[in-house]
């Protein structure tokens, strides 16, 4: 029995190691699948980040535009939000 062992723990052994050589394999005889100019896609990125924060401060800009000077209460959605309303009231 101790023989089946050592036979089956080889062959499986040998099993992995024959599929991690061939995954290997694939892998660097693979085409390159994204190839181009690495300044190029920075600069996308680069060119995303800024319209995002753009578009953050134009919201900022619209919310804060609508809002009347005297009330310093809310925030854009939360605008005439106040926490002092209840002690107002007393």
């Amino acid at each position: 029995m101790a023989n089946w062992w050592r036979v089956s723990s080889r062959l499986a052994v040998a099993w992995v190691g024959f599929a991690t050589l061939s995954t290997v394999a694939r892998a660097q005889n693979a085409p390159e699948v994204i190839d181009g100019n690495g300044w190029i896609a920075i600069a996308i990125i680069v060119g995303l980040v800024a319209l995002v924060g753009l578009m953050i401060s134009g919201a900022i800009s619209v919310s804060s535009r609508d809002k009347p000077d005297g009330d310093g209460a809310g925030f854009g959605v939360l605008e005439g939000i106040d926490d002092d309303e209840e002690d107002k009231k007393k």
